[in-house]
């Protein structure tokens, strides 16, 4: 059954956080107080309460991502810093790309020179949260445990975002307001709560509290580089969500449904549904096989609120969100959510089921390193949202790659390719090559005719043929532009030891797979 996901049509309907993430600056008009030793606001009361201060800790994280090239290795090591916040338990809460892929990290307390060994104990990409642990929990006693505010802020509220970022050493404050409150997109398809400021923004402080009225409210997580003090704040709500989550040892995330929506503003398209004035809804674009909803369906409502003509639904007076957000308030026992539905002219009430986490068919890496097999100068490896977002759907499809058409798509459990697989790079050099051109990251379609549904299939394909007595072993690729490889069956087992050589190689697999050919590359 296909698991369809809104991943581009939520895109186009809410809008993503484009930016890089980024850290709350120093204004102007700040100075030093000669007692603490921290930032305030020149010629105003201290906005941020000493304990507040003295939770906000600075995170140094040394970190080494994927090589998507040569997947066999990593990338050489980065060092960067963002903030934390010390919580109950003593745990710290911070951003999940601060610490992304970290091989060692180090918070350092307020007020102090110390960096104490952390590590991640969970971790959540696409709300941009993870908390830490100290390999050590005593050496933060005294440290204050700060409390999160109960309620959301109100538009306008003065806003104070603590942290550490570029231009000094010590604790940074700075002022904003709060602009904003949406639902929307955030990573990898997940929607959530995101508060807007006007706090000017620097590298650095990602990961640190935000407060209103001397109460935490949220999280810095990232702003826009284009634009003159943008910032986003990841809410109470969703932090309490998170943590929640996380206390199994499993990451869930909010529940969403899986079909497609488009908005009811267009006449024509109001006129097709037989939408009056005093109607309005959410029309299904795309409908999940199974599922009651059915295609040009308008859901008129959720959990007994209406819904305007861009999915907007009022939570107060002065705040609107968009209809998803209340598939986590209005959840039913059994999993589904209660919609009012208009269909043929006629309202009807449904009980819809939701899912949890990401149903894309490319899967992230969230933090761990590419599945791959080095055969010869060949090296394949799965597909990865890293590859869709770093090579772009429209290049993709220019050379009629099927990762195109899948990019936004769910999993089809019933399709018989569950996992595509590509060439990491171009081909290693080596004489067998000779002629041969194929574009960087090319799809694998098949090998000696047999079409290759996932790298395990791939590994167990070409183990066979090694071991058979076919003369010949041809790759074929569904890129324009790449040529199909034929090679010798002697030729491309002789190059295995060589190329390994050549390119420091140790293990031609990766160790998820070795199982499946341990005698590769002996």
């Amino acid at each position: 059954m296909k698991k369809t996901s809104a991943r581009f049509i939520r895109t186009l309907q809410i809008g993503t956080c484009a930016a890089a993430c980024l850290a709350a600056g120093l204004p102007m008009a700040a100075a030093q107080d000669d007692i603490t030793g921290t930032l305030v606001m020149e010629g105003q009361p201290e906005a941020v309460p000493t304990d507040i201060r003295q939770s906000t800790v600075k995170i140094f994280t040394t970190s080494r991502g994927p090589d998507l090239t040569r997947p066999w290795t990593r990338q050489q090591a980065t060092d960067s810093t963002g903030s934390g916040l010390v919580i109950d338990g003593g745990r710290i809460l911070t951003n999940a790309h601060v610490v992304e892929y970290g091989q060692q990290i180090f918070v350092q307390p307020y007020l102090t020179s110390q960096r104490l060994a952390a590590r991640v104990v969970a971790r959540n990409t696409g709300i941009d949260l993870a908390l830490l642990e100290l390999e050590d929990p005593d050496s933060i006693d005294g440290v204050p445990m700060a409390a999160l505010a109960a309620d959301l802020p109100d538009i306008g509220d003065k806003a104070n975002a603590l942290g550490y970022p570029m231009g000094g050493e010590e604790l940074s404050i700075t002022e904003g307001i709060v602009s904003r409150i949406e639902f929307v997109g955030y990573q990898a398809g997940t929607l959530g709560l995101r508060i807007q400021v006007d706090a000017a923004l620097n590298p650095g402080n990602s990961g640190g509290p935000v407060t209103v009225d001397g109460e935490v409210i949220g999280l810095t997580f990232s702003g826009i580089s284009q634009a003159d003090n943008i910032g986003y704040i990841i809410p109470n709500e969703e932090i309490r969500l998170f943590l929640d989550d996380v206390k199994d040892g499993d990451i869930d995330g909010r529940p969403f449904l899986r079909e497609s929506f488009d908005n009811t503003r267009n006449p024509g398209v109001r006129a097709k549904l037989g939408l009056t004035s005093e109607l309005e809804g959410m029309v299904v674009s795309e409908e999940v096989e199974g599922n009651p909803l059915k295609s040009w369906d308008v859901v008129t409502s959720i959990a007994g609120r209406s819904i305007d003509s861009q999915g907007l639904v009022s939570l107060t007076d002065d705040l609107r969100l968009y209809f998803e957000y209340f598939v986590e308030h209005g959840l039913n026992d059994d999993d589904t959510i209660t919609l009012g539905v208009l269909r043929n002219g006629e309202q009807i009430e449904v009980r819809s089921p939701v899912v949890r986490g990401d149903d894309d068919f490319f899967e992230e890496l969230d933090n761990t390193y590419p599945s791959y097999m080095v055969f010869g100068p060949l090296v394949f490896t799965p597909v990865y949202q890293r590859h869709v977002y770093g090579l772009g759907v429209d290049r993709l499809a220019a050379r009629q790659s099927p990762i195109a058409r899948l990019a936004y798509t769910g999993k089809d459990e019933d399709a018989e390719i569950q996992e595509y697989v590509i060439m990491a790079g171009g081909l290693l050099n080596h004489r067998v090559n000779l002629a041969y051109e194929i574009p960087p990251f090319s799809t694998l379609k098949s090998i000696n005719d047999t079409t290759i549904t996932s790298l395990e299939h791939c590994v167990k394909t070409l183990k066979e043929l090694a071991n058979s007595s076919e003369e010949f072993i041809t790759f074929e690729f569904y890129d324009r532009g790449a040529d199909r490889l034929v090679y010798k069956r002697t030729d491309i087992l002789d190059s295995i030891e060589a190329v390994l050589n050549e390119n420091g190689i140790r293990r031609p697999i990766s160790p998820d797979l070795a199982e499946l050919w341990p005698e590769l590359g002996e």
